[in-house]
């Protein structure tokens, strides 16, 4: 199994260096290029997800691929949430990210950790 492991600070450069951390991980150089670029975008999701919502200070984000899966787990420290995304807002910023999540991953899904936090996670097919 490969995996990578980051621990990211909350803030405005957190979902940029998770995309770079992802690009220096080995296992995604062999990964089909549109997978790298849901990978991409979804971890990014998550990430901006973490930070804004949660107003996470400390997030941790893991990838792992085994058995042509990769499964993606973004750790913070927030309340955590309902896994139904929200109707994005054409005029608002924001509600997108989770749609996203819900159409292009194979599986996803928001588990609540003791005595807080929060894991919002993704399968793709590698």
């Amino acid at each position: 199994m490969d995996s990578l492991r980051v621990h990211l600070d909350g803030g405005p450069g957190s979902a940029a260096a998770a995309r770079i951390a992802l690009r220096e991980a080995e296992f995604v150089d062999g990964l089909p290029e549109s997978v790298r670029i849901d990978l991409e975008l979804l971890v990014t999701e998550l990430v901006s997800n973490g930070v804004r919502h949660a107003q996470a200070e400390d997030l941790t984000l893991g990838v792992e691929r085994e058995a042509g899966r990769l499964r993606v787990r973004c750790w913070d420290d927030g309340p955590g949430f309902e896994r139904a995304p929200r109707r994005p807002s054409v005029i608002g910023h924001g509600g997108f990210g989770l749609m996203l999540v819900d159409r292009l991953a194979d599986r996803w899904g928001v588990d609540r950790l003791a005595p807080e936090g929060c894991c919002v996670w993704f399968e793709l097919a590698a």
